[in-house]
């Protein structure tokens, strides 16, 4: 891993640990994973960028934590899913502070087109030149475009942070869907983790706003593992969803729920983004206070 001037002292001794991770994980049973081949050559091109730590600090020490986590994993021969998840995770939080970077460097030329769009303005009024107003035109286009520019930027951070929160909302014929993948469920848990519970209280907030709608939540998982396991994992997950619900304050008479394992995925169970997606429970809420239809109903 490469770090800036400031920080190299600092993190001599991470990076030690991290080249001697990796020879030992060249020499590990287990090959060597693609996705964190990728991660850390994503963690690496966003470190050389030194304006990165004035604005993505945070996220740059969580993406080089699971990046830590995964080369140690690949060291020990674990399991090329649990190694692929953390490298996963390293990837969504460079990706983070990347967008962090790009709307904090937005935000200084707003800055700077706004002090020399006044510096023009107010020489205009002075000389009452016309080239002085041309210049001030040309400043307000450039802090327009500054503008949009930052607009781009905090799409492209809700955007991420929505998928590190693991919330997703659509409407299809049977209701409100709202997503959530295993991120907010400790690694190969039915216990919610700290994030969330949070999200699933905000959706229950939501939900609250439909007193009368019905709640179906769906468990699903992806094909690693046993059939048995994974069916039983996916209605554990989906009922951890309903008892936070009902601590919400949801009456649980609205709540049904189901646990469908490996079936009906919704990306290929090839790779490990893919069964980062089937990994997932789905809260389906009826607005009209009609039933929710099943899956093998429709």
């Amino acid at each position: 891993m490469r770090f800036s001037p400031a920080r190299r002292r600092l993190y001599a001794p991470v990076a030690l640990a991290g080249a001697v991770l990796l020879v030992l994980a060249g020499c590990a049973s287990t090959p060597e994973s693609d996705v964190l081949q990728q991660a850390q050559a994503e963690y690496d091109a966003a470190v050389s960028h030194t304006r990165i730590y004035d604005f993505g600090n945070r996220n740059l020490q969580e993406a080089e934590r699971h990046l830590r986590r995964a080369q140690e994993l690949q060291a020990e021969s674990e399991s090329r899913e649990i190694i692929d998840h953390h490298a996963f995770m390293a990837r969504q939080y460079v990706a983070m502070a990347e967008a962090q970077l790009q709307r904090g460097l937005s935000r200084e030329q707003i800055a700077q087109a706004d002090q020399r769009r006044r510096a023009m303005l107010l020489q205009a009024q002075e000389q009452q030149a016309a080239a002085a107003s041309r210049r001030a035109v040309e400043a307000e286009s450039e802090l327009e475009e500054s503008q949009a520019e930052l607009a781009a930027a905090e799409t492209r951070a809700q955007t991420l942070s929505e998928r590190v929160g693991e919330l997703e909302v659509e409407i299809d014929e049977r209701g409100t869907v709202f997503t959530l993948s295993d991120v907010v469920f400790d690694f190969d848990s039915d216990e919610l983790s700290g994030g969330g519970e949070r999200t699933v209280a905000q959706i229950a907030e939501t939900v609250e706003q439909y007193p009368q709608g019905q709640i179906l939540i769906e468990g699903f998982t992806d094909s690693f593992g046993p059939d048995d396991y994974n069916q039983k994992l996916s209605e554990r997950r989906a009922q951890a969803v309903k008892e936070a619900f009902v601590e919400a304050g949801i009456d649980a008479g609205r709540i049904e729920i189901e646990g469908h394992g490996e079936a009906y995925p919704v990306a290929s169970n090839d790779t490990a983004e893919g069964r980062q997606l089937n990994r997932r429970v789905e809260i389906v809420v009826s607005t009209d206070g009609s039933e929710v239809a099943r899956r093998e109903d429709r």
